[in-house]
């Protein structure tokens, strides 16, 4: 068996929740007049930039006519009468593009949305219970699934609640730009309180019940014997533990090998490590 005392650490107590990528800014370009797609020049997915040509609709009456310019002529129809030309009002990429050439579209009606690829935000879910920790201004970490990590900040409280899971849900914005698809799930992590010279011993030294409820170390009370001692754990992480009660000596010796499955009092054969002879 091994043992080990108590260490001084500085601790975070951090706390995460999911969130979902989205883009705040949105163009709809809708149909002004009911006609005829002459002219798609837009693909999901592209680039474009404000006032680009992206639809041209002919007119019922235009489309009727259009095989006798003396008709057109007559009736005081010029060259661009009957046609009408659609620009792209913001720049963005091109997104819901859902008409083809040569299709028939309704006044009113949707032709596609233009997304400002600088207005990427995320939606974070926090259940009720930590209303108090997360707030307007507020920085954390995102994590990406592929690994990636960057800074973030809340925007805002959103004025609904979700009703099925009880949480509420703020807009998040990143602090670098980032190209996106929209609904990537991300982890946000928040640190709610920052302790200072935690005492804390190795995770392999604290030992627990099945349900998590009970955690004890044993301590060496002589060469020979270790007893059970319970204890109060605060945060933790992948290598260390925070005990916050109760408090230990650094003489005290605590069992870190072989301390699974140990009685309230226990004989034990301690190993002492070559640099500790």
């Amino acid at each position: 068996m091994e043992v080990t005392s108590t260490g001084k650490e500085n601790l975070n107590d951090t706390i995460f929740f999911t969130a979902s990528s989205f883009y705040n800014n949105k163009t709809t370009v809708i149909a002004p007049i009911s006609g005829y797609l002459s002219e798609v020049n837009i693909t999901n997915g592209l680039n474009i930039s404000r006032d680009k040509k992206i639809f041209e609709i002919l007119t019922k009456e235009y489309n009727a006519l259009k095989s006798s310019k003396d008709i057109l002529d007559s009736l005081n129809l010029g060259k661009k009468a009957g046609r009408i030309e659609i620009f792209a009002p913001s720049s963005g990429q091109v997104s819901d593009l859902n008409t083809l050439q040569g299709q028939y579209v309704q006044e009113g009606s949707a032709l596609c949305n233009i997304i400002d690829m600088g207005s990427l935000l995320f939606k974070l879910y926090v259940p009720l219970q930590y209303h108090a920790d997360i707030s307007p201004g507020v920085s954390c970490t995102l994590l990406l699934p592929d690994g990636q990590k960057f800074t973030g900040s809340v925007k805002s409280l959103f004025a609904k609640t979700e009703l099925n899971s009880q949480t509420e849900v703020y807009f998040m914005k990143p602090s670098t730009l980032l190209k996106i698809p929209e609904g990537v799930n991300i982890k946000a992590y928040f640190v709610r309180q920052k302790k200072y010279d935690s005492q804390v011993l190795p995770r392999e030294a604290v030992l627990s019940n099945e349900t998590l409820e009970e955690y004890w170390v044993m301590k060496l009370i002589n060469d020979t014997t270790a007893i059970k001692v319970p204890v109060k754990i605060g945060t933790a992480n992948k290598e260390i533990i925070e005990i916050i009660s109760p408090k230990f000596s650094t003489d005290d010796k605590i069992v870190t090998s072989g301390n699974y499955g140990l009685p309230d009092t226990a004989f034990v054969n301690i190993t002492i490590e070559p640099d500790e002879k």
